[in-house]
């Protein structure tokens, strides 16, 4: 299956159907791009993903950081997946803050929107 994006209104859904791993991190990026370029806000369903690995949490990163810097909004719809989340920490990137740049305290590692709490 192919990761997807539904555009509707202003708001895109990034439907994840392949792992976030370095074998699939280009496609995957080219949908966050589109989604990005086109919505001032995006959801990210982490439908069937089951391995996560440092590119996939880095992609992460990156579109977040991109959507605050664009002043638009990406989100998870529903909560984590614990295969995300246990990447996360033994990668270090669990955290109790956002990064400097995140004023809506929606960072993907932070403990509300592991618990599925996104905004």
């Amino acid at each position: 299956m192919e990761t997807t994006l539904k555009n509707s209104n202003d708001n895109g859904i990034v439907k994840l159907s392949e792992d976030m791993t370095i074998q699939h991190i280009t496609k995957i990026c080219d949908v966050l791009i589109k989604a990005l370029k086109a919505n001032d806000k995006i959801f990210i369903e982490f439908g069937n993903v089951t391995h996560v690995d440092l590119a996939g949490l880095q992609l992460m990163c990156a579109a977040h950081r991109i959507a605050i810097l664009t002043g638009k909004q990406i989100s998870c719809s529903g909560t984590l997946p614990d295969v995300f989340r246990k990447a996360a920490e033994e990668a270090g990137y669990d955290r109790l803050t956002g990064c400097r740049r995140d004023d809506r305290e929606n960072c993907f590692w932070m403990p509300q929107i592991k618990a599925g709490n996104s905004q």
